[in-house]
């Protein structure tokens, strides 16, 4: 696979995950009720793949495969359900840019759990990219940004465990297996929280309806879908550093659709964050090439 495509496809993902926000604040339900309809979706979308194209690879995953994928699924349900509520309670750059610091996760994760080491130019990328999350971050004054801030934090982390679980799943599992059962039991999670809530999961007009079925395509196909095909080919930090120009996306498609208007932070933040992203893609793909960059000590 082409290095530079595969990191096209993943920047294409993370467009389509930014878009969440913008079908949230559309809608007239909750963001439980939202989120459990486009799993939903997602899954009988990919239930024929699954049975059909990949049926010999279903009944032949090992236990542990699917277990690790039911875990992955909770994890990425809750991750979801979390920044839909962080979108509630401050603006639609804080809630991206705090979920984002899952990469800092990803990469203590690697470090001790995995026992990776991190080149020196990878720690650089995040480190800058950090910046300009911090740059954006100062530039919010939601009245409740403190209690989104602390959500959305809490979604950082549980998207890290989704993202090194598909790591680990996908060295075996095709994309359409690993997310078929991810978001089934994404779903799962979903329905529990909404029936906790009793939260109304029926009737819900034609409004709600379509906006599941857009953030099926954008989000989940287009999105989080191509994150879990890109797994495959990067490493787990890398793929996270370069959803950290989610908030990037995620403030100019909330001015393009809702006339949210980015503050100046907002707007050096993302060209402080993009450069830092741009570092990160052009050292790795240095380092698969054999140039200096691979040679470099890692910190």
């Amino acid at each position: 696979m082409n290095s530079m495509l595969t990191k096209l496809v993943i920047i294409i993902g993370s467009i389509g995950a930014a878009s969440s926000a913008i079908f949230v604040r559309a809608s007239t339900t909750t963001s439980a009720v939202l989120a459990l309809y486009r799993m939903i979706i997602s899954t009988l979308i990919l239930t024929p793949m699954a049975l059909t194209a990949h049926r010999d690879e279903v009944r032949g995953l090992k236990k542990d495969e699917i277990l690790l994928s039911v875990i992955g699924g909770f994890a990425f349900g809750i991750q979801v359900i979390l920044y839909f509520e962080s979108v509630k309670l401050t603006s639609v750059a804080s809630a991206a840019i705090l979920t984002e610091t899952e990469v800092f996760f990803v990469a203590l994760f690697e470090v001790l759990w995995q026992k990776q080491k991190l080149p020196r130019w990878q720690v650089i990328s995040i480190l800058i990219a950090f910046v300009g999350i911090v740059i954006i971050a100062l530039g919010d004054s939601g009245q409740n940004s403190f209690k989104g801030d602390l959500v959305a934090l809490g979604c950082a982390v549980c998207c890290a465990c989704y993202t090194l679980i598909g790591k680990r799943c996908r060295q075996n599992m095709s994309t359409t297996v690993f997310t078929w059962i991810a978001y089934f039991f994404a779903g799962v999670a979903m329905l529990i929280v909404a029936l906790v809530q009793r939260t109304q999961i029926v009737g819900l007009g034609m409004r709600n309806i379509l906006l599941a079925v857009g953030m099926t395509i954008c989000v989940s196909l287009l999105g989080h879908s191509l994150f879990n095909w890109g797994l495959k080919y990067e490493r787990a930090s890398f793929v996270s550093t370069i959803k950290m120009m989610g908030p990037v996306f995620a403030a100019i498609l909330a001015f393009l659709f809702m006339g949210e208007i980015p503050s100046i932070q907002t707007v050096i933040g993302g060209i402080v964050i993009t450069a830092g992203v741009a570092i990160s893609m052009r050292f790795n793909e240095a380092k698969k090439t054999g140039n200096s960059p691979a040679k470099e000590n890692p910190a």
